[in-house]
């Protein structure tokens, strides 16, 4: 039989991973931005915009298998 986990851990468990990519999200927004003003800022907002559609696209495609 599974164990239930508590209130306090679920939350845990969801604000964690959350929290996490925020602030991953953040860094890597400043390393973009230094990127685009020292190197080929046209290409590096190509190659973000194709990464950000990337994960966006792959989120939904996990979500549409989590959920069905």
């Amino acid at each position: 039989m599974p164990r239930e986990d508590s209130l306090p851990s679920l939350i845990l468990k969801i604000l964690y991973p959350n929290i996490s990519r925020a602030e991953w999200g953040d860094r890597s927004k400043i390393a973009t931005i230094d990127l685009a003003t020292h190197k080929n800022a046209i290409g590096l907002s190509i190659g973000a915009t194709i990464g950000q559609t990337r994960c966006v696209l792959h989120q939904r495609l996990l979500e549409e298998a989590c959920w069905l």
